[in-house]
C-alpha cells in the first residue's frame, strides 16, 4: 500500500477522492459525484430501526438503492472507447472487475476476491470483513449492470467468517443503456481554507481514519469506529425508496438515530464544542457548519448536508449533551442543501 510521506494517508484515497472546504467529499474523476464518510455501527443500527418500521424488506430496498447509485457511479467512469472494450470483450470486463474489487479496501467496503466470472451472464465472489450485506450486493450489483449493460438479478450468503454474493443474467434480460437520475444536490459556496497535508493536500482532520488495508477497513484511530465510504447516491437512492414506502416514520428514524450518534460524539470526548462537531461534520463529508450565538440563541445552519435528518440530529444531539434539553427548536430550510438550526435556551 502506498501512503503520502507526510500524513501517511494513503495515495489511492488522496487520488480517487477530494476533500473540499465547503463541507463536502467529491469523486476526483466525477466531480459531482459526492462521498460520505459514515460511521458503520450508526449505519447498523439505522439499518435495524427501519427494518423495524418497514419489515424484512427493507433489505431488498436497501440492495435496489445502493444498486442504482454504483450504476450511476460505474456508469459515469465508463465512457468512450473504454466502455466499448470493457462491455464487448471478456478479458476487458474481468481487468475492471478485478481493478474495482481491489480498490474496495479504500472505500472500507472489505477484502472482496472474485471466484468466477462468465461473459454476459454472472459473476461471483467472496467478501471478507463486510459491512452491510444488502448495500454492498447492491454496489456489486450495479457496477455488473454497467459493464454488461444489462438488468440483472443479486443474492448474497453469509457464511460466518466471510460472505457469497452471487450476480447473474436471466436467458431475458433486458438491456439497460440509460442511468437512473443521479442524487446530487447543489452545492453552495461555504467554509475556510482547511489546515492540510503539504505533500498531498488532504485534510488533517482526516488524518485520524486509517486505512487497513489487510482487512478491508477503515477505523477512527480515536474511538476504534469502523468507518465506510460510501456514494450520497446509494444512500439517496435508498432512502426514497423507503420514503415511497413508509412516508415521513423514515425521516424520524433517520433523525432519532443520528440525534443519539451526536449525544454519543459529546460523552465519548471526541466533540468538545460545537466547533469540534463542524470539524467532524466535514471531515466526514456531512457538509459545512457556521455557528451564529446571541445570548440564549444558538443557530447552527448546515450548507451541503448529506441528509437533511442527518444534520438535523447530529446538532441537536451534540448541542443537548453539551448545554441540556431546556430549549425551544426552530427549522428553516433556506434551499437545496441548507438548514438552519436554532436553538433558544428557555
Amino acid at each position: 500500500m502506498n501512503v503520502c510521506n507526510g500524513c501517511k494517508i494513503p495515495t489511492i484515497v488522496s487520488r480517487d477522492q477530494t476533500w473540499n472546504d465547503d463541507g463536502t467529499i467529491t469523486l476526483t474523476g466525477i466531480p459531482d459525484y459526492r462521498m460520505v464518510l459514515l460511521e458503520v455501527p450508526m449505519l447498523n443500527e439505522l439499518v435495524s430501526r427501519l427494518e423495524a418500521v418497514s419489515g424484512p424488506k427493507v433489505k431488498t430496498l436497501m440492495t435496489e438503492g445502493s444498486r442504482m447509485g454504483s450504476y450511476n457511479y460505474a456508469s459515469g467512469l465508463l465512457k468512450g472507447p473504454l466502455k466499448f472494450v470493457v462491455r464487448h470483450t471478456a478479458t476487458g470486463a474481468r481487468i475492471a472487475y478485478s481493478k474495482l474489487m481491489d480498490s474496495a479496501w479504500a472505500l472500507g467496503l472489505g477484502k472482496i476476491f472474485l471466484d468466477s466470472y462468465s461473459h454476459r451472464d454472472r459473476i461471483a465472489g467472496k467478501v471478507y470483513n463486510g459491512f452491510n450485506l444488502p448495500l454492498l450486493t447492491g454496489i456489486v450489483q450495479g457496477t455488473f449492470n454497467a459493464i454488461e449493460g444489462f438488468e440483472s438479478k443479486s443474492q448474497w450468503t453469509d457464511r460466518g467468517q466471510f460472505s457469497e454474493v452471487s450476480i447473474w443474467m436471466e436467458k431475458d434480460a433486458r438491456p439497460i443503456e440509460k442511468p437512473p437520475p443521479s442524487f446530487n444536490p447543489p452545492r453552495v459556496t461555504a467554509g475556510h481554507d482547511l489546515d492540510r497535508c503539504k505533500t498531498c493536500g488532504m485534510p488533517k482532520d482526516v488524518v485520524r481514519f486509517k486505512w487497513r488495508s489487510e482487512k478491508g477497513v477503515i477505523e477512527d484511530e480515536r474511538t476504534g469506529t469502523r468507518m465506510v465510504l460510501i456514494g450520497l447516491s446509494d444512500l439517496a437512492f435508498v432512502y426514497t425508496a423507503l420514503q415511497k414506502a413508509q412516508g415521513v416514520r423514515i425521516s424520524e428514524v433517520i433523525r432519532a438515530v443520528n440525534t443519539e450518534h451526536g449525544h454519543e460524539m459529546v460523552t465519548d470526548g471526541w466533540v468538545k464544542d460545537l466547533e469540534d462537531l463542524g470539524r467532524d461534520l466535514a471531515a466526514k463529508g456531512l457538509g459545512h457548519l457556521n455557528l451564529l450565538r446571541d445570548g440564549k440563541k444558538t443557530a447552527m445552519t448546515v450548507l451541503n448536508y448529506n441528509h437533511r435528518e442527518f444534520a438535523i440530529g447530529r446538532c441537536i444531539g451534540a448541542f443537548e449533551e453539551l448545554h441540556g434539553k431546556d430549549f425551544t427548536m426552530e427549522l428553516k430550510d433556506n434551499g437545496p442543501g441548507s438548514v438552519t438550526i436554532t436553538l433558544t435556551k428557555k
